[in-house]
């Protein structure tokens, strides 16, 4: 879903929502029947992504794995090693029932078997260098059959991407968005819910063609709507435009 707002300097700002991410296949275990297969596509590290938001796994990539038989849920954590995921896992210490599998990149610190349904999770409120790859999630989630070993798992960012085009020269353009940060993010649906009240002004990244990336919590639009509702801030020649 893509949305235009105009404001002062000829403001294209463009919102990706959800947008997911289409990369190589890579094979976990491949020709082993009783091991499951998992084909991985998502983004690399983060938020290091090209402008339609895609990406690749790279060799010591992390991803977050749970696996749900429908009576225990078994958390693990896989690796990629250049060539397959490892550890790999047989699918008969899982049940030979109904597999859910969800995952999520990268890592997050502090999650178990119970602990993945209600995960606090933050945007980092500087974004213009490492803040901006830290504040990216990608989740996904796949039901196995019984019977099924194999299973592609497609990953799409929890969170928002917000792309901002000014037109002219921006060299000495300063910007601010205005969103809230904090939320919590259930690991195994990919379901994301707005906990913080207030609102604060994030740093966005500065792209090498001069616009801005901000990644922010997905939220109702219904504030910015508001007199007090101001999306954007942009100061330039000495004068502030919101």
């Amino acid at each position: 879903m893509n949305k235009v707002v105009s404001v002062a300097l000829a403001l294209c700002v463009i919102l990706a929502a959800g947008c997911s991410s289409e990369t190589d296949e890579r094979s976990v275990s491949a020709g082993h029947s009783d091991y499951l297969q998992l084909n991985m596509e998502k983004t690399v590290t983060r938020t290091d992504l090209a402008a339609d938001g895609t990406g690749s796994f790279r060799k010591d990539d992390h991803v977050g794995l749970y696996i749900d038989n429908g009576s225990e849920i078994v958390y693990k954590e896989l690796t990629y090693d250049g060539n397959e995921w490892v550890p790999r896992l047989r699918r008969q210490e899982f049940g030979d029932g109904k597999l859910t599998l969800s995952a999520h990149y990268p890592v997050v610190a502090g999650v178990s078997d119970a602990a993945g349904e209600r995960y606090g999770f933050s945007v980092a409120q500087d974004q213009r260098e490492a803040g901006f790859q830290a504040s990216d999630l990608l989740v996904s989630q796949v039901v196995l059959e019984p019977e099924q070993y194999q299973a592609d798992l497609y990953f799409r960012h929890a969170m928002h991407r917000l792309r901002i085009e000014l037109s002219g020269n921006t060299e000495n353009v300063e910007l601010a968005v205005r969103s809230r940060l904090g939320g919590v993010v259930n690991l195994l649906t990919g379901d994301v819910l707005v906990t913080d009240e207030g609102f604060q002004w994030i740093d966005p990244a500065k792209n090498e063609d001069g616009s801005f990336e901000a990644v922010i919590y997905p939220q109702s639009a219904a504030p910015f709507r508001d007199n007090d509702g101001t999306l954007l801030k942009i100061i330039a020649n000495d004068k502030v435009y919101d």
